[in-house]
């Protein structure tokens, strides 16, 4: 804890990034990976976050053992709200572990690679919470899970992880449209979350709530898996129904999954 004295008006554990030792710096680090940003010149950290999500940024200061909400401050033109702290050790450890003022277009999975690996899963919770989604579609992919990154080789090393825990090489896989991503839907987005929620003390609420509306696919959305047939090449296409007395081929796909 950092020693009391007149020049500061903000006193939080100066240390907590010294080492990742617990689920909750490993989820913080991660969330601050996505959220947070750094600034050289004057050593600061910091994440702003939209109005409804103010009590994360309360956990986040309860984390920090913060003697003051006070640094939670509003921003009515961007309705945010945002906390921003200055301090050398918290910002020189953040560097240590991979940070740069311009993350969000580093491709470097060093952080992802450093984290002790016991503790991985709740680093990943912490990127989904910050820069991914938890949502519920219509239609029979109900449940979405995803992340959405210019860091592809970090993606890659977070698919590569969840192939692993779920011992499926095609669990998860980078994809790139617009930016690099990982989207999983239904039961892998389903056995995604409830594997990164497990044990978890912290998670953003407002990701949680739409978790705990996710479903398992009903037997009727398993049926159109029997329209799916696979090429000499190992690649997948459908072969529909029978329309109008005749059968139609669509597409060719790499992985059953998108099919």
């Amino acid at each position: 804890m950092q020693k009391v004295t007149k020049q500061r008006k903000y006193y939080f554990e100066q240390n907590i990034f010294s080492e990742i030792d617990t689920a909750e710096k490993a989820y913080w680090l991660g969330f601050l990976y996505a959220d947070g940003y750094i600034c050289s010149e004057r050593k600061v950290f910091g994440i702003a976050l939209k109005e409804e999500d103010k009590g994360h940024l309360i956990k986040f200061c309860d984390f920090l053992k913060i003697n003051t909400y006070e640094c939670i401050k509003y921003n009515k033109n961007t309705k945010s709200y945002r906390v921003q702290l200055n301090d050398v050790n918290i910002y020189s450890d953040l560097k240590r572990l991979g940070f740069t003022g311009k993350k969000s277009y580093d491709n470097d999975d060093s952080i992802f690679y450093k984290m002790p690996e016991e503790f991985k899963k709740f680093f990943i919770l912490g990127i989904i919470d910050g820069d991914g989604y938890v949502s519920i579609s219509d239609g029979p992919q109900k449940n979405l899970v995803g992340i959405v990154s210019n860091n592809e080789k970090l993606l890659q090393s977070i698919a590569k992880f969840l192939c692993n825990v779920f011992n499926d090489k095609n669990f998860a896989k980078v994809t790139n449209y617009d930016y690099p991503r990982i989207r999983l839907a239904r039961v892998k987005a389903y056995k995604t979350m409830k594997f990164l929620y497990k044990d978890t003390p912290v998670f953003l609420e407002r990701k949680f709530s739409n978790f705990k509306n996710f479903s398992l696919p009903d037997k009727k959305y398993n049926k159109p898996y029997k329209y799916i047939r696979k090429l000499p090449s190992n690649r997948y296409f459908i072969k529909t129904p029978s329309i109008n007395k005749k059968q139609y081929t669509i597409g060719t796909f790499d992985t059953i999954e998108e099919a």
